[in-house]
């Protein structure tokens, strides 16, 4: 048990990817007896989460440092926006009395500036490559951020050692550590499932790819692979969940149906918990080119599927060939289409690779040794306050 108070801050307020981590470590921490808190920018789902873990909470409108591609004057308007917002979160800090700030994303410093002004150690938890995933460009460049991101942190913890490299660049090593999130059995509610083995027998075989829609997720690779195992004679169903661009969703549907797989390809949209959608299905589909790590595809192996991933960002380490799935090069979806078949043919070795999954998920990727990391660097950095 600890006497730690931990001041949270979120750059979104719904429960998934970076969001849904934030919750799991919330939940790690608050087993080790630490008191947290957080601030988001609106209000949404995770208010509900946080009030059935019995934390406290406090809105605060917050603008990034990054965006796609903006006007100077918007540049400076966020930037005196985050200076108003800084300044909330200190009186907030004061109140709740926190020892430690931390900040769940690289696209906001509010946090980081509160924690300045406070004298507190900061912690800077990145999940997100930023430009490769989102198209995010920093305001101040990315060699001036990551400087002030470095001095404005006690340590830098990265969600996996493809992000590492590319921070490595530019943060010295000693400061940065990778600490893969964790996903509960119980909240991605994957356990009760029993890898069934439809692979390889009467039934079409089902995959589904779970993800924002935008190119970068990978879609167009998975919709043109279905059409390229329908050439060979061979039927497979595609489920694509997830919301996006409705000029993407027309082009994924105009493609589909220029290669005579309309009928085998379903758009699902968003749907709040994809875990029964992906444990009904066969493979998943993990086809992001620059994926900082992957919830979803712990989900996967959680779910007990084999997993097909895009051999890019963090994907080949949560995915080893040939063990609990396959790799195939982004954008070559005769590659994929090749592994989807591989794994029709040899169904016993693919459900044997839905079980290799799901044991090391067990293993690597647990809420406990990812709040416990976690833990091990805000007790360091308490520490040296002290000195």
């Amino acid at each position: 048990m600890t006497n730690m108070k931990v001041m949270f801050v979120s750059h979104v307020s719904n429960k998934y990817g970076a969001g849904k981590s934030l919750l799991e470590i919330v939940d790690g921490l608050q087993s080790k007896g630490v008191e947290c808190y957080v601030v988001m920018p609106r209000q949404g789902p995770m208010m509900e989460e946080l009030e059935n873990r019995g934390v406290k909470y406090s809105i605060v409108r917050l603008a990034y440092w990054a965006s796609r591609k903006d006007r100077a004057w918007r540049q400076v308007a966020r930037a005196g926006l985050n200076l108003l917002a800084a300044a909330l979160i200190i009186v907030k800090a004061w109140k709740w009395k926190a020892d430690i700030l931390h900040t769940n994303t690289s696209v906001t410093p509010v946090g980081a500036l509160a924690a300045h002004v406070l004298g507190k150690p900061h912690i800077w938890h990145i999940q997100e490559f930023g430009e490769e995933d989102y198209q995010l460009k920093f305001d101040l460049g990315l060699r001036l951020t990551l400087k002030l991101i470095e001095r404005l942190s006690f340590r830098v913890i990265l969600v996996s050692e493809a992000l590492k490299g590319k921070y490595a660049r530019y943060i010295p090593s000693q400061k940065l550590e990778v600490i893969y999130n964790g996903v509960s059995l119980t909240n991605s509610g994957c356990g009760d499932s029993n890898g069934k083995r439809s692979l390889g027998g009467s039934q079409i075989p089902t995959l589904v790819l779970v993800g924002l829609l935008q190119p970068g997720k990978g879609q167009i690779d998975s919709v043109l692979a279905v059409a390229e195992l329908a050439k060979k004679g061979i039927k497979a169903k595609l489920k694509i969940i997830g919301a996006g661009d409705a000029d993407y969703i027309r082009k994924l549907e105009r493609l589909a149906f220029t290669n005579g797989v309309s009928s085998g390809v379903e758009s699902v949209g968003h749907v709040d918990n994809p875990v029964s959608i992906v444990s009904s299905a066969d493979v998943l589909l993990m086809c992001s080119r620059s994926e900082a790590f992957g919830l979803v595809t712990v989900e996967g192996m959680l779910a007990k599927k084999p997993v097909i991933g895009a051999r890019s960002g963090a994907t080949p380490e949560l995915v080893k060939e040939g063990f609990n799935g396959l790799l195939y090069e982004p954008g070559n979806y005769r590659e994929l289409a090749e592994k989807i078949q591989y794994l029709i043919d040899h169904a016993e070795e693919a459900w044997q690779m839905g079980r290799n999954g799901f044991e090391r998920a067990l293993l690597e990727f647990t809420v406990e040794k990812c709040a416990g990391k976690v833990f091990n660097v805000l007790r360091e950095a308490m520490e040296c306050a002290k000195q």
